[in-house]
């Protein structure tokens, strides 16, 4: 009998079972990176994961690319997303966190208030050497009460976590210092990405989400290939594609099944759209991940 492959990349609810009890884990990275489960080894999550690295060689594969771990930078990695660590060298610190442990303190949805948690933004940032300080000058008063945590000061816990993610908000804007038609250009490709997460497995045609933004399609087409450097369809074909290869690479269904969750009309039809984006049929694909 074959090896399930849902066994082979695991999904952790939670880190350990304090994470569990308050939905919060913050940790040093050279102290206890890999000890409630292997991070080396593929696997994802449903809480979100900041790393902010101090001194870091390696890399770390998140949704099947390939990033380099690199000195004073940040990582994020959100709920669904498949990744693992590979290093020799890894300092700074990390905060494991569920989206109910925040959401009692806001209204806002997560990703309206911290966009940088976006499933569709970049997963790294480099940090200079000033801004490196200040982020991590909060990492240690997050750190310090979380490991001298009472229950009755949870409320004190998710303020500092809090001023964590607002600084380096705050970090992400002055890097980029976007001009005002610059800032209205990007707000249309973040609301075209949320489109996109949200009505993916729908194939609407570009004219439809264009409409939705009330913008021409060729303008829309013009910024995801400015901003992006791809058309808006190849874009919207992006997420799809991430899907059928999560789907692979995390489930047992068969090919057929996959294609039919993904709202293909024909499998062959899915096949194709596969090995047009990758040069591979999915059944190599997901050989190739067993390996």
């Amino acid at each position: 009998m074959s090896k399930s492959l849902k066994n082979i990349v695991p999904v952790y609810k939670t880190r350990n079972h304090k994470m569990g009890q308050i939905g919060l884990d913050v940790f040093k990275l050279e102290d206890k990176i890999g000890n409630s489960y292997n991070a080396r080894e593929m696997h994802r999550h449903e809480f979100f994961e900041f790393f902010v690295f101090t001194e870091a060689k390696g890399s770390h594969e998140i949704d099947f690319q390939s990033f380099p771990l690199k000195n004073n930078s940040v990582h994020i990695v959100v709920p669904g997303q498949i990744h693992r660590l590979s290093f020799t060298k890894l300092c700074g610190y990390a905060i494991c966190f569920t989206e109910d442990f925040l959401i009692s303190t806001t209204k806002k949805k997560l990703q309206n208030q911290y966009p940088f948690f976006e499933n569709t933004t970049t997963p790294l940032y480099a940090l200079d050497t000033k801004t490196n300080k200040i982020l991590l000058d909060c990492m240690k008063k997050l750190y310090k009460e979380f490991i001298n945590f009472d229950y009755d000061d949870i409320d004190f816990l998710k303020y500092h976590l809090h001023i964590v993610l607002l600084q380096f908000k705050f970090i992400c804007a002055t890097a980029n210092k976007p001009t005002e038609m610059a800032l209205k250009n990007n707000t249309h490709i973040a609301a075209f990405k949320r489109l996109i997460e949200y009505n993916y497995l729908q194939h609407l045609p570009i004219a439809e989400y264009a409409s939705r933004l009330n913008v021409s399609t060729n303008y829309l087409n013009a910024l995801c290939k400015k901003h992006e450097g791809i058309s808006a369809i190849q874009l919207s074909q992006q997420r799809l594609l991430l899907e059928a290869k999560r789907m692979l690479t995390i489930s047992d269904l068969s090919i057929k099944e996959i294609a039919f969750a993904l709202n293909f009309k024909e499998v062959n039809y899915f096949i194709r759209f596969f090995k047009k984006h990758t040069l591979q049929t999915p059944v190599v694909y997901r050989n190739d991940r067993l390996k």
